[in-house]
């Protein structure tokens, strides 16, 4: 009879295990926090390694060409970064030169290197040309010296420097010759872009540039400098780059003015082109687009952030009465709902690249001397030199790398 009921009690036990299990594994996944599931999250501390771009522009009396190709392709450039494996973190630096009264005056360094490219955009938008004196060596030489350079060898460093004068102007304080050899010590490319014909006698110069510091060199149409290709999918992506901005929750002395430069430059976007606002919306969607200065969800993905140490005052009035359990689940809902949004942009970014890469075919065959393709090309093939690959598309390998 003992026999018996201890024979029953392991079938019993046996029927049992696999609920218990299931329960144990139920409880498990109760007491763990509720994960993303739509578009899985890269944490800005977690990008593995850091591409420092620096542009340096001409703004001198003839340049506003260069000026808008910049503006029209600076989402495109960094869209085309995000796309790098292992997933890098991006920060980008802003110098012109050629305007100005004279000495110091013709170079201005008007942004660090930042991972806030609204301001960067905000600040080309700003531009204005004058002036003539186009110092070459000189913004090199602030570039080297003035911006805190990331310190590793597996970043990416490169200066991109475009004009249309001599290179050789201030040759006499800040010989090109000189600065490049420096910059190349320090493990820093220096591309140069000369808007003019190839033939001319001071193209050499800006040859000399690239190859004095292992970058490449391009001589581009600066007044047609830009090939903008409209496409079925740009209308769409804007209408969800709407519906994404609603997913920013500012916080902070800096929330409604990071707030309100996210809108700006949306709204400075959609003035240069529907292709413009379009890949800025693309690069919204990606991991590099970070606004953890001013926003909470992307804060929330911050080391160390502590959401309880957050002033009450600094919330936003929806969330002050709340408990700190239901700001975390208010958090949680926006932020899923950010991820899927960013997920539609990626899936129709991947199809607008396959319609653009077409178009660019063809554009190709009669001859591509534009500041984009210059850009694009140099910078594909420089991160590839320090191990750095590419997906071809936004949806492919989107969690972490």
């Amino acid at each position: 009879m003992k026999r018996m009921k201890r024979m029953l009690c392991v079938v019993m036990l046996a029927l049992m295990l696999p609920a218990l299990v299931a329960t144990a594994e139920e409880a498990k996944v109760e007491a763990e926090p509720r994960a993303i599931d739509v578009l899985p999250i890269v944490k800005p501390d977690e990008l593995a390694r850091t591409i420092d771009l620096t542009i340096c522009l001409d703004v001198s009396g003839s340049m506003s060409g260069l000026i808008n190709a910049a503006r029209e392709k600076l989402w495109d450039i960094v869209s085309e970064l995000s796309l790098a494996k292992p997933a890098p973190k991006l920060r980008v630096a802003l110098l012109t030169f050629g305007n100005g009264g004279g000495g110091e005056s013709h170079i201005n360094l008007l942004t660090q290197f930042t991972t806030d490219l609204d301001t960067v955009f905000g600040k080309l938008m700003a531009l204005e040309t004058s002036g003539s004196q186009e110092y070459v060596g000189w913004v090199l030489n602030d570039a080297l010296t003035k911006l805190e350079w990331t310190d590793s060898k597996d970043a990416l460093k490169i200066i991109f420097v475009a004009g249309n004068e001599s290179a050789d102007q201030a040759s006499q304080t800040h010989d090109f010759r000189k600065v490049c050899a420096k910059t190349i010590a320090q493990d820093i490319i220096v591309n140069s872009i000369y808007c003019g014909n190839p033939a001319d006698n001071i193209a050499p110069g800006w040859r000399e540039v690239a190859q004095l510091a292992d970058g490449s060199f391009a001589a581009i149409d600066q007044d047609n400098g830009t090939i903008v290709i409209a496409t079925p999918f740009d209308d769409k992506i804007a209408e969800l780059g709407k519906k994404l901005n609603t997913t920013y929750v500012a916080y902070g002395a800096d929330g409604q003015a990071g707030l309100g430069n996210q809108v700006m430059q949306d709204s400075n976007s959609a003035k240069m082109s529907a292709s413009n606002l379009a890949v800025r919306n693309v690069f919204k969607a990606q991991r590099q687009y970070d606004n953890s200065m001013w926003d909470l969800v992307d804060a929330r993905n911050s080391k160390d952030f502590d959401l309880a140490k957050i002033e009450k005052k600094d919330l936003p009035e929806e969330m002050q009465k709340m408990t700190l359990e239901e700001q975390n689940a208010h958090l949680d809902k926006i932020e899923t709902e950010r991820r899927d949004v960013q997920t539609q942009i990626n899936d129709l970014a991947s199809q607008r690249r396959e319609f653009i890469q077409t178009e660019r075919k063809e554009q190709a065959a009669k001859g591509d001397n534009s500041f984009d393709s210059a850009v694009l090309k140099a910078i594909r093939s420089q991160a590839e030199k320090k191990n750095f690959t590419f997906r071809e598309n936004f949806t492919e390998g989107a969690g972490n790398e």
